[in-house]
């Protein structure tokens, strides 16, 4: 009996090794999330889906009181393959991940799962971050702990210079 119990568990586990979803090569890089103009920007069209363009800016975020000189950021993903580094950047807080991203893929949805200490109560918890190609674009939607995506468009950020996506420098404070 103990044999077969042992049999069943080496089984699970190495099934589960087996079957470990990756995400492809074409979503890793730095994902820049697209807006809308705001007060007359120019901007510039970028399919959305088979039937429909949407105009695009990128903003880049700045404190006021540290323009231009400070460091500003793009709120974007960036997923680096061989560092397996994942960091979020968003209104200038980088939030960085070294260790292992677990992924699955449920209905055409690359679910990241990842771990962060829990500094607060002690222990880890995991966030989850939802990946989804846009079919027949150079875009992605991407949503943190939710897979309900509303137009957060994103695309990779040397795609939007080849577009020629206008940036524009914004403050936060």
């Amino acid at each position: 009996m103990k044999k077969i119990i042992l049999f069943i568990l080496i089984t699970f586990i190495m099934s589960s090794t087996l079957y470990a979803e990756e995400l492809p090569d074409n979503l890793y890089g730095t994902w820049v999330h697209l807006e809308e103009p705001e007060n007359n920007e120019k901007c510039v069209n970028v399919k959305v889906n088979d039937k429909t363009s949407k105009c695009f800016v990128l903003n880049a975020y700045f404190f006021n009181n540290i323009r231009p000189f400070g460091v500003g950021t793009f709120n974007s993903y960036i997923l680096e393959k061989d560092s397996n580094k994942f960091i979020i950047q968003e209104n200038l807080a980088d939030y960085i991940v070294e260790s292992a991203i677990n992924v699955h893929k449920e209905n055409g949805i690359y679910v990241l799962s990842i771990p962060f200490e829990d500094y607060e109560n002690g222990g880890e918890y995991n966030e989850y971050h939802y990946l989804k190609p846009i079919s027949g674009t150079d875009l992605i939607y991407i949503r943190r702990h939710s897979p309900d995506f509303d137009n957060d468009y994103y695309i990779e950020f040397n795609r939007a210079l080849e577009l020629g996506i206008p940036m524009y420098i914004k403050g936060l404070l």
